[in-house]
């Protein structure tokens, strides 16, 4: 999600420097707009492509269910994620909040945690329709390299045109942001035939320990955002055939992040 553009409106301007810095840090964006007010939000949204916002209740003016209401009133703004953050956990506030279309709702204090988790359930459900990341994977295997130095080899947990997130034994030098070459072998159906592509470039923009495992404590999931750019032709259409190869073999999907 290191793309995705997110507007920050509050009137204090501690929240939105908090809100910024989970951004940041937990999604790994530098596209964020700040205002500390709807009318000033409703301006920028006029000249800036903004695709989450992340908008307080109470603020001077126009309320942030009124802001709500403008933004689902308006054709094109209408299917942007907008997520709610208020000190009002009362049910009549939520359910006017759901009313009028609120992707998530956030009741002040919150974690970091229940933030990203906000963002990224309304990413997905926003993006749905328009990319799949596919699971349950048949046979594969794929390798982690940087400048020929670090060579780690992983097994994909999902994977999408713009992404993916794999599972490896952890290392120091996998780094938050850093760039790295993804080679992935898949097999086909007879076993006998495998799918090579790569190399992708890829961008680390996430780093958890993985926990399924107790026996492993040195395993890690690792997601990674793919730079299109840095995609040859070539390497681009076998990609593009695999997915569409694991999309027939594959037909339960979850949306992609």
């Amino acid at each position: 999600m290191n793309n995705v553009s997110f507007l920050i409106v509050d009137d204090s301007k501690v929240v939105r420097s908090v809100v910024k810095t989970v951004i940041q840090t937990h999604i790994g964006s530098t596209k964020i707009f700040e205002a500390s007010k709807a009318s000033e939000a409703l301006e920028i949204m006029r000249t800036k492509p903004v695709d989450i916002i992340i908008s307080d209740w109470e603020m001077p003016g126009m309320k942030g269910d009124e802001f709500l209401y403008e933004i689902r009133n308006n054709p094109k703004t209408k299917n942007t994620p907008f997520i709610m953050m208020t000190t009002h956990g009362e049910k009549d506030f939520i359910i006017t909040a759901i009313q009028l279309g609120v992707s998530q709702y956030l009741v002040k204090p919150f974690t970091p945690a229940e933030l990203e988790d906000a963002i990224r359930k309304s990413w997905n459900s926003a993006t749905k329709r328009a990319a799949q990341r596919y699971a349950s994977l048949p046979p594969h295997a794929g390798l982690l390299k940087m400048n020929d130095k670090l060579k780690i080899p992983f097994t994909i947990i999902n994977i999408s045109r713009t992404g993916v997130l794999i599972r490896l034994i952890y290392s120091e030098q996998i780094k938050l942001y850093g760039a790295y070459e993804v080679l992935i072998k898949a097999s086909k159906d007879n076993n006998e035939e495998h799918w090579i592509i790569g190399p992708l470039l890829g961008k680390v923009v996430r780093i958890e320990s993985d926990s399924s495992d107790i026996e492993k404590k040195d395993m890690a999931l690792v997601a990674l955002s793919f730079d299109p750019k840095g995609m040859s032709k070539q390497v681009e259409t076998i990609f593009l055939s695999f997915l569409k190869w694991l999309n027939s073999r594959t037909p339960n999907s979850i949306p992609a992040e």
